[in-house]
């Protein structure tokens, strides 16, 4: 099974756009889903100075799915294969 980094993932998307990322869920069941890191814009709503700002832990990688329309992440070792689409 292939080793990937943030760093390595990170490169792969910056050279294609739209991947396949095959990974082990949380419950242990194998998920496949088609990515990519370009959000689509979101109408920003009225931001609150005092809450705090989201930090994504070093282990997970932030994806848009394609599929879902919707933001997701997985476990960086957790990733069994990615397939350039």
């Amino acid at each position: 099974m292939p080793k990937f980094t943030k760093e390595s993932l990170t490169e792969l998307f910056k050279t294609n756009k739209i991947l396949k990322v095959t990974f082990i869920k949380k419950d242990g069941s194998l998920r496949e889903m088609i990515c990519t890191t370009d959000f689509p814009e979101y109408e920003k709503k009225e931001e609150n100075p005092d809450k705090p700002t989201r930090v994504t832990p070093d282990h997970l990688f932030l994806v848009f799915d394609l599929e879902a329309d919707a933001p997701r992440a997985f476990t960086i070792d957790k990733v069994i294969d990615v397939e350039v689409l």
